[in-house]
């Protein structure tokens, strides 16, 4: 179980890392095709095979839910952001964690040598979601304002001090909860402060 979740550790920066690099949609798919390919593989397999596939499970399905919130703020609206994280917390991580293992039982029923079936349904189940998420539409654009780039930078002004913010969903995040942001044309910008 170390293994398990110890491995999580190291996949939520990963997976974090990749949000910020490809859509968050494909990046879901990722981590659902790699919980599916993973518990398969734990299936049947044992020994420290078994053990690495386990941990590899870990690293693609604690995974997820960070991608989930991100995924919910692309598509929430400014104020209904919180709602939009409840969501996914409440319907997915808590509901998610009370339906799934009554799945499981309804699938075991009382004999515990059915369990790698279960398991094996459950891939198809992530397969499907993988799928799923990449059919999402994509989410409406953040920003009509280039951010990066011959045209200029934008940078935030707070606590006196302006900050060349670097993505897109940043200024989105500084632009929701009130920071004045600012289009400095690129000839004006000497040496960005960071």
């Amino acid at each position: 179980m170390t293994a398990f979740y110890a491995s999580a550790v190291i996949g939520q920066p990963v997976f974090g890392l990749l949000t910020e690099r490809l859509d968050h949609r494909f990046v879901l798919a990722i981590a659902a095709l790699g919980s599916a390919i993973s518990i398969v593989g734990y299936v049947n397999s044992g020994g420290a095979e078994g053990v690495a596939l386990l941990s590899l499970f870990g690293f693609f399905t604690y995974s997820g839910f960070p991608l989930l919130i991100s995924l919910a703020a692309d598509y929430a609206a400014k104020d209904a952001s919180a709602l939009g994280n409840s969501l996914v917390w409440g319907l997915g991580a808590t509901g998610g964690n009370s339906v799934g293992p009554l799945l499981v039982y309804a699938l075991v029923f009382d004999d515990y040598s059915r369990l790698g079936g279960a398991f094996e349904v459950m891939a198809v189940l992530a397969v499907v979601s993988a799928i799923g998420a990449l059919l999402i539409p994509k989410p409406p654009p953040s920003m009509p304002v280039s951010l990066a780039g011959s045209h200029g930078q934008v940078s935030a002004e707070m606590d006196s001090h302006t900050k060349v913010v670097d993505s897109p969903r940043s200024a989105l995040f500084l632009r929701e909860r009130g920071v004045r942001l600012r289009c400095v044309p690129a000839t004006a910008l000497s040496s960005p402060a960071r």
